[in-house]
């Protein structure tokens, strides 16, 4: 985005199996998997970009932490 950073994507308690995590495409906004919560959107759950024709070249950052607990955050929070 051209003026500020913009959230896709709210997740967090990713269920984890073994060593690994995988979350699987598509996974729907009420999923037991993980908990979720508000995008810029608007919406709970993740949206891909889509920058408007014209904007030119827009550049993503993945932030991940990865903690060794849950944290008790109700669903549908904002970052």
């Amino acid at each position: 985005a051209p003026f500020r950073t913009f959230t896709h994507w709210v997740a967090w308690n990713i269920e984890v199996k073994g060593s690994e995590v995988e979350v699987p495409k598509g996974v729907p906004r009420d999923s037991d998997l993980m908990r979720q919560g508000v995008n810029d959107f608007g919406r709970v759950g993740y949206d891909g970009p889509c920058p408007p024709k014209g904007h030119g070249e827009h550049h993503y950052h993945f932030r991940v932490f990865a903690l060794d607990t849950e944290i008790s955050v109700e669903d549908g929070a904002k970052r």
